[in-house]
């Protein structure tokens, strides 16, 4: 599958979930506007990661289960197993509201750079993404998705193009 974007250090679009070793989570709020999302800590030796990584899932109720299982294959691989629980979560939540609120395909890149393990989620909205107070029934159900990410990363973000709207 092609990549979802390219990584920071190109002049191309960019944004989704990252996430660094070690690190606890939450207390960085910025109210309704997106932030960076990285955990900071250490890998814990001189492991030879695999290159970044990017996949493409079909628009459905499934895809945030086939991102979850990706993103476990590549974080186990690359001996980040133990933030597995919350980068799948963190994943998953992006997935599901880029199934919800998009078009077209999803796509879901991994890396690492400099330590931070980066997951970006792309969808064809190009609308950017905002935080909204949960509602617990009706029509409007939902709205916890970015507060749970919010809570299990440290820095998350957003890059919104014509097309496509792209979660880091």
């Amino acid at each position: 599958a092609p990549p979802c974007h390219a990584l920071p250090s190109t002049s191309r679009p960019l944004t989704g979930c990252a996430l660094r070793p070690g690190s606890a989570a939450g207390g960085f709020r910025c109210g309704r506007s997106w932030k960076p999302l990285e955990i900071t800590g250490d890998r814990g030796g001189d492991r030879v990661l695999p290159s970044r990584r990017a996949a493409t899932f079909a628009p459905t109720a499934a895809a945030a289960a086939s991102a979850r299982h990706f993103v476990r294959e590549w974080l186990a691989e690359a001996g980040f197993g133990a933030l597995s629980e919350r980068l799948e979560l963190a994943t998953s939540e992006l997935v599901t509201n880029a199934v919800r609120h998009g078009r077209d395909a999803v796509g879901v890149g991994v890396s690492v750079q400099a330590g931070l393990v980066r997951i970006e989620v792309r969808d064809g909205g190009g609308r950017r993404p905002a935080m909204r107070d949960p509602v617990a029934s009706g029509p409007d159900l939902g709205g916890w998705g970015l507060h749970l990410v919010d809570d299990l990363v440290d820095r998350w973000g957003t890059t919104v193009r014509p097309g496509h709207t792209v979660v880091w």
